[in-house]
């Protein structure tokens, strides 16, 4: 990405049972521009498994998946575009708040329906680019490029890079924390580059070492989670 972040946003969650080759990439994410033109190609810096393995079976997406919830959390997406109105309104009535921007209805990360212990509370009625979306860690373990083991440490790595962001957002006064990362980190941006409140050295250090953790996660989730 040529910008530390962008405002663009994907289309986020998990999905289960689909053949990776049908999956279509989100539209829009936090980290990167544009769409993956690659989904289901090895993933950059993932660890390989075995040579000549078989692929794990597929009932090791519950455990990875639940150790994870980076395309739910506002990590690796802005918001979820819903399908249609229909959906919305389950949605709706299920408790999940739903708006409507640049004509199109979505719900924005962190997702409302995900629990504390990284479980989906509309699980059933998700929506459907939440079904369609395998991040690509999820296909290399599906595909054998990488064992389950492997893929939990990347998981672990990941979430406390993710949660030192957070640590260094708060520290800098942006607390909101039910917007996704990428707009509470272009709000700090913003204040530093206007010069408001002059900051002394010790709030410059911390932004500086804000920015480099935003460059260290952009950098992981673009090698090991979009597709």
């Amino acid at each position: 990405m040529s910008r530390t972040l962008t405002s663009r946003s994907g289309s986020a969650a998990r999905s289960r049972g689909r053949p990776p080759a049908t999956v279509g990439p989100p539209c829009r994410r936090l980290f990167a521009r544009g769409c993956a033109d690659h989904a289901g190609s090895p993933a950059v810096g993932v660890a390989r498994g075995p040579p000549g393995g078989q692929p794990p079976p597929v009932n090791e997406a519950p455990a990875l998946c639940l150790a994870c919830g980076l395309c739910c959390d506002g990590t690796l997406f802005r918001d979820v575009e819903l399908a249609d109105a229909a959906e919305g309104a389950a949605l709706e009535r299920a408790g999940v708040p739903v708006r409507q921007t640049a004509g199109k209805r979505r719900v924005a990360q962190p997702c409302a329906a995900l629990g504390a212990d990284c479980r989906c509370g509309v699980y059933a009625g998700r929506p459907a680019r939440c079904r369609q979306f395998d991040c690509a860690l999820l296909l290399a373990v599906r595909a054998g490029r990488t064992t389950p083991a492997a893929a939990l440490r990347i998981i672990g790595e990941t979430r406390r890079l993710a949660g030192r962001v957070r640590a260094l957002l708060a520290a800098l006064g942006g607390r909101a924390e039910g917007r996704p990362l990428a707009r509470r980190f272009a709000a700090v941006k913003r204040a530093f580059e206007a010069g408001r409140g002059a900051p002394d050295d010790g709030a410059l250090e911390t932004y500086a070492e804000l920015t480099l953790a935003v460059q260290q996660l952009q950098l992981r989730l673009r090698a090991g989670f979009y597709p």
